[in-house]
């Protein structure tokens, strides 16, 4: 009965402490989670929200790595687990920009690539018109198609 009542006592005392957190608790597994509830329902309904978007990017940027993500947020409130949110936000950004840079860049060095060929291709048509036929009065209907071809390609690149 006695140890009963000091489980009792015990969880109740952890219930209260956890309902005044304002900051996250590492310590344990069972802190963690209880001072996260604890944080989540002291915040009005926007700022629930705002705050539930910044755990969902904390999470992904963590992934399965619970007690690392834990670890980051020890000892944060509300307000930093947000600006946390934030810089990693940006920095995704930016990882992003970059990539995409880097991939412009490749494309416009394949489409380089491809008007040299589109312009090799119509300069031999055009050579070898001239060998078959010097006194030629123009180009056949399929180089003048591919040299337009070649030169409408380099407008865009």
């Amino acid at each position: 009965m006695l140890q009963r009542l000091s489980v009792t006592l015990l969880v109740s005392s952890f219930a209260l402490l956890a309902a005044c957190a304002t900051h996250v608790d590492s310590t344990s597994e069972a802190s963690f989670s209880a001072s996260m509830v604890a944080i989540s329902q002291g915040l009005d309904l926007e700022q629930k929200a705002a705050f539930d978007r910044a755990l969902t990017v904390v999470r992904e940027a963590y992934g399965l790595d619970r007690a690392r993500m834990a670890k980051a947020l020890d000892g944060k409130d509300a307000e930093d687990v947000l600006d946390l949110a934030a810089e990693i936000r940006e920095k995704q950004d930016e990882a992003a920009l970059a990539q995409a840079e880097k991939d412009q860049a490749a494309h416009l060095e394949s489409s380089k690539a491809n008007l040299a060929q589109y312009t090799e291709h119509c300069e031999a048509l055009e050579a070898k018109r001239l060998a078959e036929d010097p006194d030629s009065r123009g180009p056949s209907r399929f180089e003048a198609h591919v040299c337009a071809s070649a030169d409408s390609y380099e407008r865009t690149v």
